[in-house]
This record gives structure tokens, C-alpha cells and sequence, in this order.
């Protein structure tokens, strides 16, 4: 999905239009956690990033890029 950047706009779109302040987002099956960067950066949410396999390290280290608060 990274590397499709139409359908990653019509998601960031879609989840800033819906994500509010104070909402709480759970993420279940978050992959690279993209989807729950942009619920966090559409307010002053909880957002809740669920990932079973390996790949929870990268995407670690992109919240922290990405200037995230927590993870």
C-alpha cells in the first residue's frame, strides 16, 4: 500500500475527515502503522497501533520520524 500513493491519499483523506479530538482509534493488523499515523495527526487523539509480525520495528522507527509522540 506505501507505494500506492492514490489509495494512501483516499485513506488520509478519509481518516482526517472522520478522526475528531479526543477520539480513541484502535489499528488492529497495522502494518507499517501508516493508517495510524494519520489518525494520530488528525487530532488529539488515542490511537492504538495492533501488529502481530516483525515488522512493529519499522514501524517504530517511522513514528519517530514522523515526529509521533508515542507508540
Amino acid at each position: 500500500m506505501l507505494y500506492d500513493r492514490i489509495r494512501t491519499k483516499a485513506y488520509e483523506k478519509a481518516i482526517t475527515n472522520i478522526v475528531k479530538n479526543g477520539d480513541v482509534v484502535l489499528d488492529v493488523g497495522s502494518g507499517t502503522g501508516i493508517m495510524a499515523m494519520f489518525a494520530a495527526k488528525a487530532g488529539e487523539s488515542k490511537v492504538y497501533a495492533v501488529e502481530r509480525t516483525g515488522i512493529t520495528e519499522m514501524a517504530k522507527k517511522s513514528y519517530k520520524q514522523m515526529d509521533c509522540k508515542t507508540l
